[in-house]
């Protein structure tokens, strides 16, 4: 797990960016918690890891001075990255598949069809929180 955003406040760093870093460890390590899959459903995991993953792309937005529209759409965000000529590898885009779980998965009948990997789908969120971390650093 890794520590706190403020532990790594750069004073060059927008403030939003430190917020909104917080607030994405906030649901990371709930997710992190709900590996147990017998306890904690999908819909309730992938809520979290949707809600760490759209915090961290908006904190990547505001560190590039880049305001974020209010959305869940988390290609949609991944989207103004790449326009901000943001590096994005391939796990990143791939939790862009988490968008579901936001509002959809969370508030309709509609089943969830494929289970999803937890420990891949933190891999990614962690390698997306450390990989921002290194930027404002």
């Amino acid at each position: 797990m890794l520590p706190k955003a403020g532990f790594y406040t750069n004073v060059n760093a927008p403030r939003e960016t430190i917020v909104m870093l917080d607030r994405a460890e906030d649901d990371l390590l709930a997710a992190q918690n709900m590996l147990d899959s017998e306890t904690f459903t999908d819909r309730i995991f992938g809520f979290h890891a949707q809600q760490a993953v759209e915090k961290l792309f908006k904190a990547w937005l505001w560190y590039l001075n880049c305001s974020p529209p209010f959305t869940h759409n988390l290609a949609s965000l991944l989207k103004l990255l790449i326009e901000a000529d943001a590096q994005c590898p391939d796990s990143f885009r791939r939790l862009c598949d988490l968008t579901d779980y936001a509002v959809i998965f969370r508030y309709s009948q509609d089943s969830i069809d494929d289970e999803l990997d937890r420990a891949a789908v933190l891999a990614d969120i962690e390698a997306l929180s450390a990989h921002i971390r290194k930027l404002i650093s």
